[in-house]
């Protein structure tokens, strides 16, 4: 009797998990999994006039990895972006705790959406896979640089999309 009630209760808390939007559909459908104890700041943002600015970013979901994408503008233009290699880490968790996993890419240009690749492969880690592709949202920690050094760095609420 003891087993039986033990799982209606699990069956229970699945459904009211589902119900709540903890787990997303795949579809674009996710939950807001983040509850703001990173100290993100806001897209767009800059940390000075002449650095550049994070317009998006955003982890996607596809069938085998999840894609970093990014956004930003530089206000000296493209070719203050080109060949700067710019950094984005994604974390472990929606707490910011842990070792990020690091993706680096330089921008095509001001404005211009550049895929940094893989961020990590499902295969190699299923649990984070699933828990960042039932979310609408994740925290990514940033740090964007111009050719002239201009930096801009900090903590952000990525878009997740499938």
């Amino acid at each position: 009797m003891i087993r039986v009630g033990a799982l209606f209760a699990l069956a229970l808390s699945l459904i009211s998990c589902d119900d709540d939007g903890i787990s997303g559909d795949g579809n674009g459908s996710g939950a807001s999994c983040y509850d703001g104890a990173c100290a993100t700041r806001d897209i767009p943002f800059s940390d000075a006039i002449d650095a550049p600015t994070l317009t998006d970013v955003t982890l996607e979901c596809q069938s085998l990895s999840i894609v970093v994408l990014a956004t930003a503008t530089d206000p000296q233009g493209s070719s203050n972006l080109q060949d700067v290699i710019q950094t984005i880490g994604v974390f472990p968790n929606v707490e910011c705790q842990g070792a990020q996993i690091i993706v680096q890419d330089d921008f095509a240009g001001s404005g211009v959406e550049e895929s940094f690749g893989d961020a990590f492969l499902a295969a190699a880690n299923q649990a984070l896979y699933d828990q960042i592709c039932a979310c609408d949202s994740w925290p990514v920690q940033v740090q964007l640089e111009d050719a002239d050094g201009n930096v801009t760095s900090g903590r952000v609420v990525a878009r997740v999309t499938r």
